[in-house]
Protein backbone atom coordinates (compact mmCIF):
# COMPACT_ATOMS: atom_id res chain seq x y z
CA UNK A 1 0.00 0.00 0.00
CA UNK A 2 1.11 3.55 -0.60
CA UNK A 3 0.13 7.13 -0.77
CA UNK A 4 -1.75 6.08 -3.95
CA UNK A 5 -3.70 3.18 -3.16
CA UNK A 6 -7.71 4.00 -2.32
CA UNK A 7 -6.97 2.62 1.57
CA UNK A 8 -3.98 5.42 2.36
CA UNK A 9 -4.70 6.79 5.37
CA UNK A 10 -8.01 4.36 6.02
CA UNK A 11 -6.14 0.92 6.54
CA UNK A 12 -5.18 -0.49 9.88
CA UNK A 13 -1.68 -0.09 9.40
CA UNK A 14 -2.24 3.74 9.06
CA UNK A 15 -3.69 3.80 12.46
CA UNK A 16 -1.29 6.54 13.99
CA UNK A 17 0.24 7.53 11.87
CA UNK A 18 0.30 12.08 11.86
CA UNK A 19 -0.30 11.79 8.14
CA UNK A 20 -3.00 9.59 8.30
CA UNK A 21 -5.91 12.51 7.47
CA UNK A 22 -3.91 13.66 4.48
CA UNK A 23 -3.88 10.54 3.47
CA UNK A 24 -6.87 9.43 3.46
CA UNK A 25 -8.32 12.49 1.61
CA UNK A 26 -5.68 13.18 -1.29
CA UNK A 27 -6.34 12.99 -4.40
CA UNK A 28 -5.21 9.45 -6.27
CA UNK A 29 -4.05 8.33 -9.22
CA UNK A 30 -1.28 10.94 -11.43
CA UNK A 31 -0.98 14.53 -11.17
CA UNK A 32 -2.83 16.32 -14.10
CA UNK A 33 -0.01 18.32 -14.48
CA UNK A 34 2.91 16.36 -15.32
CA UNK A 35 2.13 16.58 -19.03
CA UNK A 36 2.77 19.90 -19.15
CA UNK A 37 5.60 20.08 -16.46
CA UNK A 38 7.31 17.91 -18.93
CA UNK A 39 6.63 19.73 -21.72
CA UNK A 40 7.91 22.59 -20.31
CA UNK A 41 11.38 21.54 -18.69
CA UNK A 42 11.96 19.43 -22.34
CA UNK A 43 14.32 22.60 -23.62
CA UNK A 44 15.93 22.49 -20.59
CA UNK A 45 19.39 20.38 -20.69
CA UNK A 46 20.77 20.21 -17.29
CA UNK A 47 18.78 20.28 -14.38
CA UNK A 48 19.91 20.01 -10.78
CA UNK A 49 17.64 19.60 -7.86
CA UNK A 50 19.08 20.60 -3.91
CA UNK A 51 17.60 18.80 -1.44
CA UNK A 52 17.33 17.62 2.17
CA UNK A 53 15.39 15.77 4.70
CA UNK A 54 16.16 18.79 7.51
CA UNK A 55 15.42 22.18 7.36
CA UNK A 56 18.24 24.58 7.87
CA UNK A 57 21.04 23.46 6.16
CA UNK A 58 21.55 25.70 3.93
CA UNK A 59 19.97 24.65 0.66
CA UNK A 60 19.11 28.15 0.16
CA UNK A 61 22.77 29.34 0.60
CA UNK A 62 23.45 26.63 -1.58
CA UNK A 63 21.82 26.88 -4.64
CA UNK A 64 22.66 30.81 -4.65
CA UNK A 65 26.46 30.21 -4.41
CA UNK A 66 25.93 28.03 -7.51
CA UNK A 67 23.98 30.47 -9.57
CA UNK A 68 26.63 33.23 -8.71
CA UNK A 69 29.43 30.33 -9.32
CA UNK A 70 27.85 29.55 -12.66
CA UNK A 71 27.61 33.28 -13.82
CA UNK A 72 31.02 33.85 -13.15
CA UNK A 73 32.72 30.84 -14.78
CA UNK A 74 30.24 32.28 -17.60
CA UNK A 75 27.48 29.78 -18.42
CA UNK A 76 24.12 30.70 -18.24
CA UNK A 77 21.61 29.75 -15.68
CA UNK A 78 18.44 30.74 -17.01
CA UNK A 79 16.10 30.17 -13.49
CA UNK A 80 16.57 29.19 -10.26
CA UNK A 81 13.78 28.50 -7.94
CA UNK A 82 13.89 28.09 -4.16
CA UNK A 83 10.39 25.91 -3.32
CA UNK A 84 9.80 24.91 -0.20
CA UNK A 85 8.48 21.45 -0.32
CA UNK A 86 6.18 20.11 2.87
CA UNK A 87 6.80 16.62 3.86
CA UNK A 88 3.30 15.62 4.01
CA UNK A 89 2.59 16.56 -0.05
CA UNK A 90 -0.82 14.91 -1.26
CA UNK A 91 0.89 13.78 -4.19
CA UNK A 92 4.38 12.52 -5.46
CA UNK A 93 6.90 15.06 -6.59
CA UNK A 94 5.73 14.47 -10.49
CA UNK A 95 8.78 17.05 -11.77
CA UNK A 96 11.19 15.56 -9.38
CA UNK A 97 12.25 13.10 -12.03
CA UNK A 98 13.18 16.24 -14.48
CA UNK A 99 14.82 17.72 -11.80
CA UNK A 100 16.96 15.14 -10.39
CA UNK A 101 21.13 14.48 -12.05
Amino acid sequence: MGTQSEQAGKAAACAGCPNQAACATAPKGADPDLAAIAERLAGVRHKVLVLSGKGGVGKSTLSAQLAFALAAAGKEARAFSDVKVARWLRRPLPWLPFLCI
